[in-house]
C-alpha cells in the first residue's frame, strides 16, 4: 500500500491466533477506511506472515462503522443515515482467496458454488460497492498523500465528488436549475479560487486604453469596442478621474475598516484546538510554497506567528498550464465554528433584474476577501505550518466556512442604496447597468464614490466597462433577454458519447446549469438512468446516443429567455411525459408567447403510479415551488385543457390533493382553455405531449366518452362510469346504490351519475355509451316509456342533458363497456373513486330561487362556478386567496373551517333565525358573544359578519342584561373535584330560595358527597342518612371554604340561566330546568374548547334550528353520505382520547 516507514507506530504485545499460535505484531498504522461514504480513522496492526489477504477487518473496525459482516454472503451491511447500504466482495477475488487458503483443489466446487449463490443476490435493490472499487479508492488517496498534493480529509471531499454511486445524483442533478447560496460556502472553496472569471466578462471585443495612476504611472483598463471613440473617450476619462479606487498591486489595498466589516470565527468554546502535525510535502512543490508565501507576506495578509492557536496544513492544487495555487485545508477548524446563516442573493432574480439595459459594466474586487481583516483574537486561530515556519491570516483567507456570508453581508452594507436600481452584486462580482452613456457614466460615477468611502479597491486587469452584452453568474445578459453561458454550451457540445458511469454522472452536471433554456429535460435526460440503475454493465445504447446527439441540437439552438415586467399576467404551460412532469412559463407580448423560465422534474417510484390529472396537478405544484418568486409577483393562468380547478377545488379528494390546494392557494392562479399556440418555443415544449395536444390554430373541442353500466343482483347493486377525455384521460367512478332498483333503473341511475360527474368536470359535449337497449332507445326518443317510473327517470336525464353543448347516447355490445361492467359489480375493488347513494334520483327535490336579493355570497359563488371575477371585486388576488378557503357543495356554498369542518354560508335574512335559537331558544344557553360564536360554527353555519354580529346580539340580550352576574369579589382560581369514574362524587351545595314546585326526582347513590359546614349537611339526620346508604359523606375545610368552589361556580351558572329563562313565572323553574341543562351541555367550555354533550357521546348534539336552516350535516345524514358516516364513526373512536 505504499505507506511510508515514518508513520508506522510501535505496538506492544503479540497476537495470538484461535489455536493459541502466537505472532509478535511488527507495527501499527492509522489509515483511513471509507465504506460506502462513510469515512473512520481505524489502527491496523502489521504483521510479517504469509496470507491469502492484504488486511483483515476486526472487531474493532466493525464496531467503529457498526455494521454486520457474513463470510457466507461475502459482504457487510450497515446503516448510513436511514440508507441500508451493502458493501459486496469480488466473487472472482473471493474465490482466488479461499482456494490459495485452503489449497485443495477439491474444495473449488464449493466455491464456485458460493460464486454462483452470491451473484444470485445481486438483484438486491440497495447500495452496492464493489470492495475492488474500495481498494482501488484507498491506494489513489495513499497516492496523493505521498506526493503531498492533497490531505486526507480533502482525499475523502474528492472521492466523495468523482466517485459517486450509480444510483445518486442524476435525478438531483435536472432538479438543480441554480448556483445555490451554499456553493459559495462550502468547506473547501479551493473550486471557486481556481474560477478563471469565467463568470463575470464581457461578450464582445474590448480595446485597452491607457490611464494615469497617482505615482505617474501608465496602466492599461479595459473598455467596450462596441461603444463610439467618443463614448469611449468619456469613460476613461471618468475612469482616470477615479483611478484612486484601483489597486494595481497589494500595496494599494488599504483594506476596508474593521468596523464595516470583521470576520469572526465564533469558535465553539468547548473545542479544544487542534495542531496538525506538517505532513510530508513532494520536493517539488516546496518552491511554489515558499513562493507563495513570501507574496502574502509582502502583501501584509499574514504575518510569522510563534504560539498559534489551530493549525492548519497547505494543500497545493494544479492549476492550468502546470502551475499551483496554494489553499489552506480549514476543514478541522470549520468544523467548530457555527453557520452563518446570512443569505445570499437569489441568482435568477439578479440576472432577471439585469435584463433590459444597454450597458453593463463589470467590476471585480482586487483580492476581495483578503480586504477584509480578521477579528484580532481569531488571527492566532487560522494558522497554517509550512517548511518555513507557522504563519497566520491577518486578512480574511479562502476557505472558511462563513467566509462567503461575511462578504455578502459587507457588499449589501456598503451598496445599501444601489442594489436592484442600478447596481447588482453577488459576493465579490458587481455589475453597473444603466439605460444610456449618460447613465451610465452617472452610475459609475456613484459607484466609485462609494468604493472610496469604504476603502475597497477594484482589479482593473478583470474590469470591463460598457459593454452591451456580458457573462454574470454563468448567463449571458443580452438587452434582448439571457442567454445560457456560451462556454457551458461548448463544454457540452465537445463532449463526446459517455464510455462509463461516471462520465454520465459529469453530463448530468453539465446540463443542472442549463435547465432552466432546456425545454422537457427530465424526459429528455430519463433514458441516462436505464444506464445507470441497476447494477448491470454499463451500455450506452442507441437511445441513448439519439438522447445525447438530441441535446447537443436543443443547446445550439437554446431559446433566448425573457424577464417578466412588474405588475404583468404570465402564463403556464403544463405537460405530462412517461417519467417527468414539465412546465414552461412564458409572458405575452402583444401576438407573441416569450418563454422565462423551463421546468422539469422526474417522477419517483410512487409519482409514476399517478394518474393524469394528478400528475398535471403535481407539474403545477413543482412549478410554484421552482418559480415562488414569480407566483408571489405575478398572476399566473394556467393554459391546460383539462378541469385542474376541479380537481384541486373537490372536496372529497385524497390528502396530497388537499395538501397541494392549500399550498397554491396563497398564489393569484387562474385556469383557461388553450386555444392557440403563438411562439416556436412552446410548440417544441407541447409537442409529444398526449396530454396537451399540440394546435397552431383554434378548433373546435371534442367530445368526451361515457361508457355506463348498472347492474341489480343479489350480490351486487351498483353502477360503473367511465369518462374518456379526447386526449385519452380515463376517470372511473363506482357508484352503489343502497335502495332496490331493476336492471333498467340502475342503468339510468349511472347513466345520471356519469351526467352529473361530467357537468362538475364543466364538460360540454358528452358522447354516451350503454349496453341497454331500451335505455338508449328511450333517451333518443325512439322507445317510448311507458312504465311511470321510468318515464320520471328519463324526465329526470332529459333535464340534466339540456345543460351540455352536445349530447349523443348509443347501445354498444357489453364487451365494450367492460370497464364501467367491472365498476358497477365490484364497486371500489374494480377501481376507482366510490359513491354511494341512499335514494333514487326521481326523489330529489328541485330548489328554485325567486326574487332572491344579493348577497355577500354572490361574488364567491359566481367565481367557484365559472371561474370569473365579478365587477365588484377590486383585489383580484387577495379575492383569489380568500376564496381557496370556500367550496361549492350540492349547490351551496361552504366554508372550510381550520378544525376541517365545512360550515353553510348563509345569507344575511337567515341569520337572525340562527342567532335567535342558538343564543335564546329551546337549546339557548344565553352565552356571550365568543361563545355563541363557537356554538354557531359547531353547528354549521358560517357568513362573513359572524363575529361582529354575535357579539352584537349578546350584547342587545334584554335577559342577559337583567339578569348579568354581579361581580362583588375579585376572581380566584378554581378548585376542581376529581372523581374515580363519573358521578363517583358528588359535589353540593344550597342554593335558592326557590318557589315550590310539583314533582319528584330520583337519582342513583354516589360514593361520596362533598359539601360546605351548612345546618342543613351538618345535621345528624343528613349524616345518619348518608351512613345508611354507605355514602361517604365529606365537608369542605372551615379555613378553605373554596375548595367546593367548582359546585358554587356551576350552581351559580345554572341559577343565572334559569333567571334568563324563567322571569316572572317563578314556579315554572322545574319545567325549564332540563332545557337549561341541555344549553349548558350543548355550550363549548372555555377550559375544554369542547361541548360535554360531544365529550360524553363523540359528537355535537343536533339542534332544532338545524332542520329549519339546514346544516351541511343534516343534509349528509339525509342523503346517507359515506363521508358523513365515516366521520361520525371516526368522531366516536376519538372521544375517549378527548376526554
Amino acid at each position: 500500500m505504499r505507506v511510508e516507514g515514518k508513520r508506522v507506530l510501535a505496538s506492544d504485545g503479540p497476537l495470538f491466533g484461535f489455536s493459541g499460535e502466537r505472532k509478535e505484531v511488527e507495527g501499527g498504522v492509522g489509515l483511513h477506511v471509507r465504506l460506502g461514504g462513510v469515512s473512520r480513522n481505524c489502527r491496523f496492526v502489521i504483521v510479517d506472515a504469509p496470507s491469502s489477504y492484504n488486511a483483515i477487518f476486526g472487531r474493532p473496525l466493525i464496531s467503529a462503522f457498526r455494521c454486520v459482516p457474513s463470510s457466507y454472503h461475502q459482504c457487510l451491511k450497515f446503516n448510513n443515515g436511514g440508507v441500508q447500504v451493502r458493501i459486496r466482495g469480488d466473487p472472482k477475488m473471493a474465490r482466488q482467496c479461499y482456494v490459495t487458503a485452503v489449497n485443495t483443489v477439491s474444495w473449488m466446487e464449493e466455491a464456485e458454488e458460493l460464486e454462483r449463490e452470491m451473484a444470485e443476490q445481486e438483484g438486491v435493490e440497495e447500495e452496492e460497492i464493489s470492495l475492488r472499487e474500495a481498494m482501488e479508492v484507498a491506494e489513489e488517496m495513499a497516492e496523493a498523500e505521498e506526493l503531498g498534493e492533497i490531505s486526507p480529509e480533502e482525499a475523502i471531499e474528492v472521492v466523495d465528488e468523482e466517485e459517486q454511486r450509480q444510483e445518486e445524483s442524476l435525478e438531483e442533478a435536472m432538479e438543480v436549475d441554480e448556483v445555490g447560496g451554499e456553493e459559495l460556502e462550502f468547506e473547501q472553496e479551493e473550486a471557486r479560487v481556481s474560477w478563471e472569471r469565467s463568470g463575470l466578462e464581457p461578450a464582445e471585443e474590448v480595446v485597452e486604453m491607457e490611464v494615469l495612476t497617482r505615482a505617474g504611472e501608465a496602466q492599461r483598463i479595459r473598455i467596450s469596442g462596441g461603444l463610439s471613440l467618443e463614448d469611449q473617450e468619456r469613460m476613461r476619462a471618468c475612469i482616470q478621474s477615479n483611478v484612486d479606487i484601483f489597486a494595481w498591486s497589494a500595496a494599494d489595498m488599504p483594506g476596508i475598516d474593521a468596523d464595516v466589516a470583521c470576520h469572526r470565527l465564533n469558535l465553539d468554546p468547548r473545542a479544544r484546538p487542534i495542531r496538525q502535525k506538517m505532513r510530508a510535502i513532494a520536493t517539488k512543490l516546496e518552491a511554489p510554497i515558499r513562493e507563495e508565501v513570501k507574496k502574502l507576506l509582502d502583501a501584509g495578509f499574514i504575518s510569522e506567528i510563534q504560539y498559534p492557536g489551530w493549525i492548519s496544513n497547505v494543500v497545493m492544487v494544479k492549476k492550468g498550464g502546470g502551475k499551483w495555487r496554494m489553499c489552506i485545508d480549514f476543514s478541522l477548524l470549520n468544523k467548530s465554528c457555527p453557520k452563518d446563516c446570512y443569505p445570499l442573493p437569489r441568482i435568477d432574480a439578479l440576472v432577471d433584474s439585469a435584463v433590459g439595459f444597454s450597458l453593463m459594466s463589470f467590476l471585480d474586487a482586487f483580492s476581495g476577501y483578503h480586504q477584509i481583516r480578521m477579528h484580532p483574537p481569531d488571527v492566532k486561530d487560522v494558522s497554517f505550518i509550512t517548511r518555513e515556519g507557522c504563519f497566520s491570516y491577518k486578512m480574511m483567507p479562502f476557505g472558511l466556512k462563513n467566509a462567503g456570508a461575511t462578504y455578502q453581508r459587507m457588499m449589501d452594507r456598503i451598496f445599501r442604496d444601489q442594489r436592484g436600481r442600478n447596481l447588482e452584486v453577488y459576493v465579490d462580482d458587481l455589475m453597473v447597468k444603466s439605460k444610456c452613456v449618460v447613465s451610465h457614466l452617472r452610475d459609475l460615477e456613484e459607484t466609485f464614490a462609494t468604493l472610496r468611502k469604504f476603502k475597497m479597491r477594484l482589479n482593473p486587469l478583470k474590469c470591463v466597462f460598457g459593454a452591451s452584452r456580458g457573462k454574470f453568474l454563468g448567463h449571458l445578459l443580452t438587452p434582448a433577454g439571457v442567454e445560457p453561458n456560451p462556454d457551458k454550451v461548448k463544454a457540452i457540445l465537445d463532449l463526446e458519447s459517455p464510455r462509463d458511469a461516471k462520465e454520465v454522472q459529469r453530463l448530468a452536471g453539465k446540463l443542472a446549469g442549463l435547465s432552466r433554456f432546456l425545454s422537457r429535460s427530465g424526459d429528455r435526460c430519463s433514458s441516462f438512468f436505464k444506464v445507470l440503475r441497476g447494477n448491470q454493465a454499463f451500455e450506452w445504447t442507441a437511445e441513448c446516443e439519439e438522447t445525447f446527439q438530441g441535446l447537443k441540437r436543443q443547446l445550439s439552438q437554446a431559446p433566448l429567455l425573457q424577464s417578466p415586467k412588474e405588475g404583468e399576467d404570465l402564463a403556464l404551460y403544463l405537460g405530462v411525459g412517461g417519467e417527468a412532469v414539465s412546465s414552461v412559463l412564458v409572458r405575452e407580448e402583444g401576438k407573441k408567447q416569450l418563454p422565462v423560465y423551463y421546468v422539469s422534474r422526474i417522477l419517483k417510484k410512487a409519482e409514476l403510479r399517478y394518474p393524469i390529472l394528478e400528475k398535471l396537478a403535481y407539474a403545477l405544484v413543482i412549478s410554484a415551488r421552482k418559480l415562488r418568486p414569480y407566483f408571489q409577483a405575478h398572476s399566473i393562468r394556467v393554459i391546460t385543457d383539462h378541469t385542474l380547478r376541479k380537481v384541486l377545488e373537490g372536496v372529497e379528494h385524497s390528502g396530497r390533493l388537499a395538501k397541494w390546494s392549500i399550498e397554491l392557494s396563497e398564489f393569484d392562479i387562474s385556469f383557461v382553455p388553450r386555444l392557440s399556440i403563438k411562439a416556436q418555443a412552446v410548440a417544441d415544449f407541447l409537442a409529444d405531449y398526449v396530454t396537451e395536444a399540440e394546435a397552431e390554430e383554434p378548433k373546435p373541442q371534442e367530445a368526451w366518452k361515457m361508457v355506463v353500466d348498472g347492474a341489480s343482483g343479489r350480490h351486487s347493486l351498483g353502477g360503473g362510469v367511465v369518462l374518456i377525455s379526447p386526449q385519452g384521460v380515463t376517470i372511473e367512478q363506482a357508484v352503489t346504490f343502497h335502495f332496490p332498483v331493476t336492471n333498467n333503473q340502475a342503468e339510468y341511475e349511472a347513466v345520471i351519475a356519469g351526467l352529473r360527474l361530467a357537468k362538475e368536470l364543466e364538460i360540454q359535449d358528452v358522447e354516451a355509451f350503454t349496453d341497454s337497449m331500451v335505455v338508449a332507445s328511450q333517451i333518443r326518443g325512439e322507445f317510448e316509456a311507458r312504465e311511470p317510473t321510468l318515464a320520471r327517470y328519463l324526465s329526470k336525464v332529459r333535464t340534466i342533458i339540456g345543460c351540455f353543448r352536445s349530447f349523443s347516447i348509443q347501445h354498444v355490445p357489453r364487451e365494450e363497456s367492460m370497464a364501467a361492467d367491472r365498476l358497477a359489480k365490484f364497486g371500489p375493488r374494480g377501481g376507482g373513486t366510490l359513491t354511494e347513494l341512499f335514494r333514487p334520483a326521481i326523489e330529489e327535490g328541485e330548489l328554485m330561487e325567486v326574487n332572491r336579493r344579493s348577497s355577500w355570497m354572490d361574488p364567491l359563488v359566481t367565481f367557484l362556478t365559472t371561474g370569473e371575477l365579478s365587477e365588484e371585486v377590486k383585489d383580484a388576488k387577495s379575492f383569489r386567496h380568500k376564496a381557496a378557503h370556500y367550496l361549492m357543495l350540492e349547490g351551496s356554498l361552504h366554508r372550510k373551517m381550520l378544525s376541517g369542518l365545512l360550515a353553510r354560508c348563509v345569507t344575511e335574512e337567515e341569520v337572525p333565525r340562527i342567532l335567535e335559537e342558538v343564543h335564546s331558544g329551546e337549546c339557548g344557553s344565553h352565552s356571550g358573544g365568543r361563545t355563541l360564536e363557537a356554538r354557531v360554527i359547531r353547528q354549521g353555519y358560517f357568513w362573513r359578519t359572524i363575529r361582529r354580529d354575535t357579539a352584537e346580539f349578546a350584547r342587545r340580550c334584554r335577559k342577559c342584561q337583567v339578569h348579568a352576574p354581579l361581580q362583588l369579589l375579585p376572581a380566584q382560581r378554581l378548585r376542581s373535584i376529581t372523581a374515580p369514574w363519573p358521578f363517583a362524587i358528588w359535589g353540593m351545595d344550597l342554593v335558592g330560595p326557590f318557589p315550590p314546585a310539583s314533582g319528584q326526582r330520583r337519582h342513583g347513590l354516589p360514593q361520596a358527597i362533598v359539601t360546605d359546614n351548612g345546618p342543613q349537611f351538618a345535621s345528624e339526620e343528613f349524616i345518619s342518612f348518608c351512613t345508611q346508604l354507605g355514602i361517604d359523606l365529606r365537608f369542605a375545610s372551615v379555613h378553605h371554604p373554596r375548595s367546593n368552589g367548582q359546585v358554587e361556580a356551576a350552581n351559580k351558572v345554572i341559577v343565572n340561566l334559569l333567571k334568563k329563562k324563567v322571569e316572572n313565572l317563578k314556579g315554572n323553574w322545574v319545567e325549564q330546568l332540563p332545557s337549561v341543562l341541555w344549553a349548558l351541555r350543548t355550550t363549548p367550555n372555555t377550559a375544554t374548547g369542547e361541548t360535554p354533550f360531544k365529550l360524553s357521546h363523540g359528537c355535537e348534539a343536533v339542534l332544532p334550528v338545524e332542520f329549519e336552516v339546514r346544516s351541511p350535516r343534516v343534509t349528509a345524514a339525509g342523503e346517507g353520505s359515506e363521508a358523513w358516516r365515516l366521520e361520525n364513526e371516526e368522531g366516536l373512536r376519538l372521544s375517549d382520547k378527548k376526554k
